[in-house]
């Protein structure tokens, strides 16, 4: 078993298939950054090379599809890279056998088969520095999401009670009756008519209100406007604030009309794309240190022992060579390893009763429990705190943003991206632990081969690419957490705001930039998040299959678990089929004598083992 086969690790197959995926996204991702940045030359530079740059300008529906597409196209290249990514950080903190055994002789342990940082204090600094670097290269990913610039946005004020408005003075009538004749134009009822008060107006010029009885005093020939610059603080919109006072001292001196039904103007729709060069930088700089890490990660072989990535790979290698430090403990759980793996050993004797099967939940420490729902649970809190109170409206800015620099709004506005991802980085640790316990205690339910990442030629023994997750649960997990990632990009999102004058012009003193929300698909997204936790939470109530001590990922919890009989041939245990019981005969460790020259009294012993194994006695005593 520790000589590596004719064939080639299946680990290095994993991590250098994550290393050429991540290679595809880096290519993907330049090509999309270089087409957009090729279609921007079309359209004149608004600002400094940070700004934000239009890359599409025109029809509304042409733009909110492209939006989607490429929304759902980077949140997918960047959960792939975002999970490649976590695979080969795992493998980077695998200890090696000889790690392992150097931390037990000081009775300290390492975790097998999880992500911890309890190994990079052990690791070598060539593999601290890369875990380190895809650690960091993983924040920007989210960051790089297409903004959507509104144009062509009219907003008109709520009616009053008496449904009335007011009017100041504006185009002649002649002037106004001339632009309705060359434009293409709709009559809305006045119900319709509201609707448009309150949110952004695109493919409309202007909005006209007609009314039965409109004249003006003195006499003029000056046409009665509709109010396009005001939008009172009883609006169903949130885009701007404290307007009331200004609502009530721009109309103190104006008329009242009463409207009956509206006229909308029509024209060219002049909705953008926009991206920020900036962040693309950034994000071409991020992938192409994150493949070259994950390449130089697959290579870590040539300076490096074999490491013990899964429960398996520990297993085989503790039956292969008995640890001397965990004799006795068959009984020691992870809990009873952290309470006093030392006291234990020195004990007169060491016989101990097991335990009944535990929970999943028992897998993870209460730590990473914590963690994990905190960082689930507040954010989703949060979300539904903001948005429930708004759900009337179908987004609300934030205009103390208006005024930021664009490519700051957008990074401000992804911030969500990055709770999430490190949510996801929570979510599965927990699942991870979880999911360690369980394949380890099945082994103590039904006999089977041990999942390596070595496999020997012609043995039992099963490989695999995954390393702790089955693709069953990672797959689904990726795709719920690639639909957050989406619907929050849709919730919260940098908005690019141009009002048009009445004469098809833009008018740059109303231009409007700021951070919205948009409270359906951040609640729909606060549901999810919970659907997972209320997953996770059921399964963590699951009971374990078997009665051996739960080790989790607790490495001298496993060795203890590895003492096999002395009849065993240890060159050969772990390439067939093995369990976990009660063994019919002492370990190799036990003596057939005790210290007075007489035959020693046995009560029992546990231990994966090839050979017949029964059941073991809550009632019993083992060692």
């Amino acid at each position: 078993m520790d000589q590596p086969g004719n064939e080639e690790p299946k680990w290095f197959r994993g991590v250098y298939l994550c290393a050429k995926a991540s290679t595809v996204i880096f290519l993907l991702n330049t090509t999309l950054i270089a087409v957009a940045a090729g279609l921007a030359r079309r359209y004149p530079s608004e600002g400094d090379f940070a700004s934000s740059l239009v890359f599409y300008e025109g029809s509304c529906e042409v733009s909110k599809r492209w939006d989607v597409i490429l929304h759902w196209a980077i949140n997918f290249l960047s959960t792939v890279i975002l999970a490649a990514s976590n695979y080969c950080m795992q493998t980077l903190v695998a200890p090696t056998r000889e790690e392992v055994d150097a931390q037990h002789v000081k009775y300290q342990w390492l975790d097998i088969g999880s992500a911890s940082i309890r190994n990079l204090f052990i690791v070598g600094r060539y593999q601290f520095t890369l875990w380190l670097v895809l650690l960091m290269t993983t924040t920007p990913f989210h960051l790089f999401l297409t903004t959507t610039g509104l144009e062509k946005c009219f907003h008109s004020p709520i009616l009053s009670d008496y449904e009335r408005i007011e009017s100041d003075s504006y185009p002649s009538w002649h002037e106004m009756a001339s632009l309705i004749a060359e434009k293409d134009h709709e009559r809305i009822t006045y119900s319709q008519c509201l609707q448009f008060s309150s949110y952004p107006v695109t493919g409309v010029q202007s909005i006209i209100l007609l009314g039965d009885e409109l004249t003006n005093s003195p006499p003029t020939v000056q046409a009665i406007p509709f109010l396009s610059h005001i939008l009172t603080a009883e609006s169903d919109s949130l885009i701007c604030n404290n307007l009331t006072q200004w609502y009530q001292d721009d109309l103190s001196n104006s008329q009242e009309y009463t409207v009956s039904e509206c006229l909308l103007l029509k024209t060219d729709e002049h909705c953008q794309l926009r991206y920020s060069p900036l962040i693309c930088i950034v994000i071409t700089f991020a992938t192409s240190t994150k493949v070259i890490a994950m390449f130089l990660a697959a290579r870590i072989s040539s300076s490096r022992s074999r490491p013990l990535f899964t429960i398996g790979d520990a297993v085989a290698s503790f039956l292969e060579r008995p640890d001397r430090m965990t004799e006795g403990l068959c009984w020691a759980s992870k809990t009873e390893i952290c309470g006093g793996w030392k006291i234990a050993l020195e004990a007169p004797s060491t016989y101990t009763q097991l335990s009944q099967p535990k929970r999943w939940m028992r897998g993870a420490s209460i730590w990473r429990w914590l963690t994990t729902l905190t960082l689930g649970l507040k954010p989703m809190a949060n979300k539904v705190q903001v948005v429930l109170p708004a759900l009337r409206w179908r987004y609300i800015g934030y205009d103390y943003f208006d005024g930021i620099h664009s490519t700051a709004a957008m990074v401000i506005a992804n911030l969500p991206q990055l709770l999430i991802t490190i949510t996801y980085f929570a979510y599965n640790n927990v699942l991870t632990s979880m999911l360690v316990a369980v394949e380890y205690s099945s082994y103590g339910n039904t006999r089977k081969p041990l999942r390596v990442t070595w496999p020997v030629e012609n043995s039992q023994q099963q490989s695999t690419y995954w390393l702790t997750i089955p693709y069953r649960y990672g797959l689904l997990f990726l795709i719920i957490q690639m639909i957050i990632h989406w619907l929050v990009s849709q919730g919260c999102y940098y908005l690019f705001l141009t009002p048009y004058t009445i004469i098809d012009e833009p008018d740059p003193n109303n231009i409007y930039s700021g951070i919205f929300l948009s409270p359906l698909p951040i609640i729909l997204a606060a549901i999810i998040m919970g659907f997972m936790l209320f997953i996770l939470i059921m399964l963590s109530f699951r009971q374990l299959k078997s009665e051996i001590p739960l080790a989790g990922s607790c490495s001298a919890a496993i060795s203890a678990a590895c003492h096999p009989p002395k009849s065993e041939n240890l060159e050969t245990v772990a390439l067939g089929l093995v369990t976990w019981g009660e063994t019919t005969e002492r370990p190799h460790w036990a003596s057939d004598l005790n210290s007075s020259g007489r035959k020693a009294q046995w009560k029992g012993h546990c231990s994966f083992t090839s050979l017949e194994t029964r059941r073991p006695w809550l009632t019993r005593s083992y060692a």
